[in-house]
């Protein structure tokens, strides 16, 4: 009886110690500068971040939060921030940011794009307003695994004349893994229960 007691228990250790090696990612990181809007003739099609004139740094105010927290000021002149333009076609799987900072590479993937607002050439698109949802990950420099499980999140994008702001914003989920952790947790009690009441 004490050898399965203790083997439950050995169980559920090794569980949380599986589930304790992984974090979701928290907060949230703005970022602002200048862009151009891709476009057919009549809406837009996607956003440039590699014309002559483009540049863009991660805000100070507000500040990035969270896992983030760090990464106020980086920019793209200095290299640490890097912008991907892209088309709505090429969504989903479109990273659109990364950042390479004290060892680790932050990137947020765009899996959904919406138009929300501004979508007219009339204004040459300078209140054009972008919703989405997509997923951030952090690695070591190799885009290997560095304690951060892929965590999704949301980002809003609007142009103001010729500088746009955008942000994203971390928004973890339950994991497999805690669940899988509780549901375990309760069998080991019903099953403990049961040979204490055989005993």
């Amino acid at each position: 009886m004490d050898r399965i007691k203790h083997l439950i228990l050995a169980t559920c250790l090794l569980a949380i110690a599986g589930v304790a090696q992984a974090a979701q990612i928290t907060g949230s990181i703005a970022i602002g500068g200048s862009t151009e809007v891709y476009d057919n003739g009549s809406v837009s099609t996607g956003l440039d971040w590699n014309c002559a004139s483009c540049g863009a740094d991660v805000n100070n105010f507000p500040a990035p939060t969270g896992d983030f927290s760090t990464l106020g000021g980086l920019g793209t002149v200095s290299g640490e921030l890097q912008l991907y333009s892209f088309y709505y076609s090429s969504i989903p799987q479109q990273v659109i940011w990364e950042i390479t900072y004290n060892g680790l590479i932050y990137s947020f993937t765009l899996t959904s794009v919406q138009v929300a607002g501004g979508d007219t050439t009339a204004d040459n698109f300078r209140t054009l307003a972008l919703t989405g949802t997509g997923y951030f990950t952090i690695t070591d420099l190799s885009h290997n695994y560095a304690g951060y499980d892929q965590t999704y999140g949301d980002w809003t994008f609007s142009n103001s004349a010729i500088s746009f702001s955008s942000a994203t914003i971390a928004t973890p989920v339950s994991e497999p893994g805690t669940i899988a952790l509780l549901g375990l947790g309760l069998l080991g009690i019903g099953v403990a229960s049961r040979i204490r009441k055989s005993a």
